[in-house]
């Protein structure tokens, strides 16, 4: 199912400050929420960081493969401000996923 995970690298005080609410999805046993989850976000492989803009949570911003710590906070800005960062490696599926 889905539960809590740190970004390990993000500092706490910068999730609180964004009002990030940080998830973890356990794919252990192919639960088949998650699985939808992951053709929805056009993913076929993990791991997979999406972080939905709370004015625009129909258009995630999808971070897939290695991540680095820079990717990640350039993503979580680009989330909070509404901009697209330069720089970021992101796929953002549209609304026509299903």
């Amino acid at each position: 199912g889905f539960g809590f995970a740190p970004f390990g690298f993000v500092d706490a005080a910068l999730i609180k400050s964004k009002s990030i609410v940080p998830m973890l999805a356990d794919m252990t046993d192919f639960p088949e929420h998650i699985q939808q989850k992951l053709v929805e976000l056009k993913c076929v492989g993990i791991p997979v960081l999406a972080i939905y803009p709370a004015g625009n949570p129909n258009s995630p911003i999808v971070l897939t493969g290695t991540l680095t710590e820079s990717t990640v906070l350039k993503a979580i800005q680009e989330a909070s401000s509404g901009k697209k960062s330069n720089g970021i490696s992101a796929s953002v599926p549209g609304s026509k996923t299903r």
